[in-house]
């Protein structure tokens, strides 16, 4: 859509508006994510508490700027906020007793793209803003930078469902086949 309205309708106010719904809807998606793939219920809690807090600082944001600017200070928030959360994960799922190794579950990858994601596009923002009005090769360069994160994140997220989780065989948990007869022998010893 973002597409549509730069090239075609040449309507720079609904592409501001459609960039600031995408911020919008990327965050409810990685928080319902994130939420689902956390086990504590005090940072689920928390990560939902976030929400409308988020949804409401947002909605003043666009209200205080209008559709004249993108607005990246709730992006750079977005991200910060991931960022966080996300090594919040990576430290619960350490400290989790897991069956599967850490590194063959999905949602580890997942975690690793959105990670890859979000810390590659907060320094690409901040950036955007120091150079705004740099030359034409630093924009080409930060373009090549955003591209490439967004192709690694693409990569990472591609492989992740390739993977296929299956629970590792510990010492305790050693699996007989169904038919195989385990009963003490007994003798006769008359």
């Amino acid at each position: 859509m973002c597409f549509y309205f730069i090239a075609f309708s040449k309507s720079y106010t609904n592409y501001i508006l459609t960039l600031r719904l995408h911020v919008l809807f990327e965050y409810i998606l990685i928080t319902s994510f994130l939420y689902f793939s956390f086990i504590n219920y005090k940072i689920k809690f928390l990560l939902i508490s976030l929400l409308p807090i988020f949804i409401i600082y947002y909605i003043y944001d666009y209200f205080k700027n209008g559709n004249s600017t993108f607005g990246n200070i709730p992006t750079i928030i977005e991200f910060l906020i991931f960022i966080l959360f996300i090594i919040i994960f990576f430290y619960e799922s350490m400290q989790e007793d897991f069956q599967i190794v850490l590194y063959k579950k999905i949602n580890f990858w997942l975690c690793v793209g959105f990670l890859f994601y979000t810390s590659g596009n907060f320094f690409y923002i901040l950036l955007v803003e120091k150079f705004f009005n740099a030359q034409l090769s630093v924009k080409n360069q930060l373009i090549l930078i955003y591209s490439i994160v967004t192709i690694i994140k693409n990569i990472i997220f591609s492989l992740s469902f390739l993977l296929k989780e299956t629970p590792q065989i510990t010492n305790n948990s050693i699996s007989y086949a169904p038919d195989l007869d385990l009963e003490p022998t007994r003798t006769n010893t008359n």
